[in-house]
């Protein structure tokens, strides 16, 4: 295993601002001394003046290959309040390569979360090596 996980997600915001939305996010990951890139902005007026926010999150790799849903719900709970943690959709599976496939989506009308502007956000993991190298190579972009 490397030393990062890419996990590519999507958060929509409360804030029809660009740099707004950016600063959310930040505020959100940067205690947990996570970066992103990769980072795409669109407005979302689906249900009001929200925006889109799609981007990469690097995660340090969990010690082990057994450690990654534990580590997925450790990241996980930095958005969502721990007591409400198993009310979100959340999904671990390992491939029968030995590969994990994790998978979260939160919807403040129905969980409580942590991040003041944050209305909804789908976090995706796999492991599998191809995958993330396809996601460094996006990283390695200009």
């Amino acid at each position: 295993m490397t030393n990062s996980l890419l996990l590519p997600c999507t958060f929509i915001l409360d804030t029809e601002n660009e740099a707004e939305a950016h600063r959310l996010l930040d505020a959100a990951i940067a205690p947990a001394g996570l970066k992103r890139f990769n980072s795409h902005w669109q407005l979302y007026p689906k249900l009001g003046r929200h925006s889109r926010l799609i981007t990469t999150l690097v995660l340090p790799a969990p010690t082990s290959d057994a450690n990654v849903p534990s580590a997925f719900k450790t990241l996980c709970a930095l958005f969502v309040a721990p007591a409400h943690i198993n009310t979100i959709s959340l999904s671990t599976e390992q491939e029968e390569d030995g590969a994990w496939s994790c998978e979260a989506i939160f919807d403040a009308r129905t969980t409580p979360l942590l991040i003041p502007g944050l209305l909804w956000a789908h976090l995706g993991l796999e492991t599998r090596a191809v995958i993330q190298a396809d996601l460094r190579q996006a990283q390695d972009r200009p």
